[in-house]
Formats: structure tokens, sequence, C-alpha cells
């Protein structure tokens, strides 16, 4: 994100520019910062039901040495919850990001025009059908993915669009929107 901004303002700001950002923060191995881990980790140690991964569970995503380091890594790592809580540590990081990001195009006054698309690459098997991480299965859980477009003035706020849709379909609607042409390959 504050790479993102700063190469923004030392851009020429008369031309167009498009930028690209991926997000890894909610991705394995998950690596959430410890404001965001410590809360979500404590929770699991007080549940008194904890959740144990079935002894078939694959597919458990590599952890940061951030987590295996935590010393109640060896006390929860044999529960669901636990890899739950790692993945969800990464969640508000990355809105945190965003509203950085959103706030850093506010002051260099590119927001009111800037067209945002938020798309996730894939979803994430958080324990369904005892798969975990992505990649393995062909469940929703990792195929249903967020399609977010926002382009003020060109694309009515609010709007729902219900069918599904593909991201390789992505290009080309951006291309459509933005009147250009389409390569046909």
């Amino acid at each position: 994100t504050r790479a993102a901004l700063a190469w923004l303002t030392q851009r020429d700001p008369t031309r167009p520019c498009f930028v690209y950002l991926h997000y890894m923060d909610v991705h394995a191995p998950y690596r959430a910062a410890e404001q965001y881990r410590a809360p979500r980790l404590a929770a699991v140690e007080r549940l008194p039901n904890k959740r144990r991964l079935p002894a078939n569970a694959y597919g458990l995503p590599p952890l940061s040495q951030e987590y295996l380091d935590d010393p109640r890594y060896e006390q929860l790592k044999d529960y669901a919850d636990f890899w739950q809580a790692c993945y969800d540590a990464g969640v508000p990081q990355v809105d945190e990001h965003l509203g950085v990001l959103r706030d850093g195009l506010r002051g260099l006054r590119l927001w009111d025009n800037a067209w945002v698309i938020l798309v996730a690459d894939h979803g994430e098997a958080l324990g369904e059908h005892v798969a975990w991480g992505h990649g393995d299965t062909v469940y929703q859980g990792e195929l249903h993915v967020p399609l977010v477009l926002r382009w003020p003035g060109q694309l009515p706020a609010g709007t729902r669009i219900t069918p599904a849709v593909n991201l390789v379909d992505l290009l080309p609607t951006m291309l459509e929107l933005l009147q250009l042409p389409v390569p046909t390959q």
C-alpha cells in the first residue's frame, strides 16, 4: 500500500494509470500482525469445546514463523478453531490496508474518479469436506470469490449482479467499459 501510494505521488498526473495490488494477508502462509493474531488465538484458547481436526483433514496451509513461534501453537494446532483463527486474523489486516489506500487516494484527489476492482484469486477451504487451504477441491469455498467494481459516474452504486461470473471475463469487461478493443484471443 505504501509503495503504491508513493508511486502515485510521483507519477505524471496528466496520464491515466493502472495500479495492481495483490494483498497476501489472507493467504498461506498466514502472517497476520500480532494485533490481529493475538486476540483471535486467545479466543480459541478460551473456547470450552474446541473442534478437533479430523484425522483425515488435508491441505493444512503453512504458517508464518510468527504463528509457529507463538507458545499457543503447540497447544492449539490440533484444533480446527485454531486454523480458522489464523485465516480470520488476516481479514481485518487487509481491511486496514484498503482503508489506508482509499484515504491515500482521497488525499491525492484520485478517489472520486478512481475505478476500483476488488476480487480474490481463489477462496479458501476452512475445514469444509475435511479440506483446508486451496487448490485441492472444486467446492464453492475455493471457487466462489467476491467481485466488487467501483467506477463513479459509470457504474451505478449498489447494483448487484446475481448471475455467476468468471474471473476470465474480468479483462474483457474492463476493456469494454473503457471502450478499448477486446482481443479475440
